[in-house]
């Protein structure tokens, strides 16, 4: 995976402290490279996508969606804040500002950016 398709200006960190990242991946259902959100099914066609993080940040904080995550590495799959072993986020300043906003929980130590 290119780190190239991960958006590092939003994170969720895993209770063993990695982090996962929005993952901006291809879907052959829908013909569309895009960030994916769900209502909870782990089927890429029940997915909806979202072109941007603020919308992104939107559907996870303020709806309450589940995210496809990646970690750069080898783990990855779709988690819902709070379950799936995802146990903070943080993100960069601005992204940040747009999730408190969202009605994202206080933050995480931050991790830097």
């Amino acid at each position: 995976m290119r780190s190239a398709l991960i958006d590092d200006s939003l994170w969720f960190i895993h209770k063993d402290g990695g982090c996962f990242y929005p993952w901006f991946r291809y879907s052959k259902h829908h013909r569309l490279r895009s960030f994916w959100v769900s209502d909870g099914s782990n089927l890429i066609q029940d997915a909806t996508p979202v072109a941007t993080v603020p919308e992104l940040v939107t559907e996870v904080f303020s709806r309450g969606r589940s995210v496809w995550l990646f970690d750069g590495g080898k783990r990855g799959g779709l988690y819902r804040f709070g379950h799936d072993a995802i146990r903070k986020w943080d993100a960069t300043q601005a992204v940040a500002t747009l999730a408190l906003r969202a009605g994202a929980p206080a933050l995480a130590d931050r991790r830097g950016g």
